[in-house]
């Protein structure tokens, strides 16, 4: 059995070398045969230096250098192109996601399954980015009709089907653990412990992480536009009761202008949904232009340890 170790790596300079070491002895426990992929997505810090420096040591660590900073699941798919295991292991490289659960996991796969996603059951974040996962997955599954687990990310084992079929999708936008839900196949959930960040911030700001929410209930979902065609009928419905209580008022004489009611709730209607379901056929209409451009999703400007077959 090959073991392939799949690590996106932004400013992660300062946990390289434990990480390298941990992930050694962890995969020489389980087999002989064994790689680590590590992908610096362009990370402003040594990280690159750092990868360079391990993989000058050891042959079987693979790193990538993307040309620019794409984001995590973007360096994701790269590190999976170039992964050759029998099973492959995705995880963070800030040790939040510890090296040492991986023969758990490999363990659960044996069981008969394809795709074990590592469940971090005490996850050791700060209470407002947990609160604001949860909501996210929440409303995540509302739109794209799956089930998301916010105690869930990128740490998992897969084999190696799972992961070609992964690669085999054709979507301009990445998000790793709701394509790996997507692709089917056997999967199984396992608990894990999660570590406290020992040192440094996630590199995920607020505007990062609402793009992400954005660009992938997008792309996952047409349930917005179907929404949005809903508050659209909604509106128009509002609209033709309110017409009728003021039509009531001005039989009745208690409306002194007439007309100034009913054109500015005509206005404002109308102008409600025009902009709404606008906004979001405009936003269908860019995603669909990016998709049919068919730009790579990723760059490689640099590798090391890449065999010639691989690149």
């Amino acid at each position: 059995m090959k073991l392939s170790v799949v690590v996106p790596v932004y400013m992660g300079e300062r946990f390289l070398e434990e990480l390298y070491t941990r992930i050694r002895q962890v995969a020489e426990s389980l087999t002989g045969e064994w790689e680590l992929i590590l992908v610096n997505d362009s990370s402003p810090d040594g990280s690159w230096r750092g990868i360079a420096e391990l993989a000058g040591r050891d042959a079987r660590v693979i790193g990538l250098n993307l040309s620019r900073n794409f984001g995590q699941h973007y360096a994701i798919t790269a590190g999976l192109s170039a992964a050759s295991g029998d099973w492959v292991v995705v995880m963070d490289c800030d040790l939040q996601d510890m090296p040492e659960e991986i023969p758990v996991l490999y363990a659960k796969a044996q069981e008969g399954f394809d795709s074990v996603f590592a469940q971090r059951v005490e996850r050791q974040d700060a209470w407002i980015k947990k609160e604001c996962s949860k909501l996210f997955y929440r409303v995540f599954s509302f739109l794209t009709g799956t089930r998301m687990d916010a105690s869930i990310a990128n740490f998992g084992i897969y084999h190696r089907k799972v992961i070609g079929a992964i690669l085999s999708l054709g979507d301009s936008i990445r998000y790793f653990p709701a394509m790996a839900q997507w692709v089917g196949f056997r999967q199984a959930v396992c608990p894990v412990r999660h570590a406290a960040r020992s040192e440094g911030e996630s590199s995920y700001s607020w505007k990062k992480l609402f793009r992400l929410a954005l660009d992938n209930m997008i792309a996952f979902s047409d349930k917005p536009l179907r929404i949005t065609a809903l508050t659209g009928l909604c509106i128009s419905v509002l609209a033709v009761l309110v017409t009728l209580f003021y039509l009531c008022l001005a039989l009745s004489g208690l409306i002194k202008v007439m007309g100034y009611a009913s054109l500015i709730l005509s206005i404002w209607f109308n102008t409600g949904i025009m902009l709404m379901t606008i906004g979001m056929v405009g936003i269908y209409v860019g995603k669909t232009f990016s998709q049919t451009k068919r730009r790579p999703v990723f760059i490689i400007a640099d590798s090391l340890n890449l065999p010639e077959n691989r690149k």
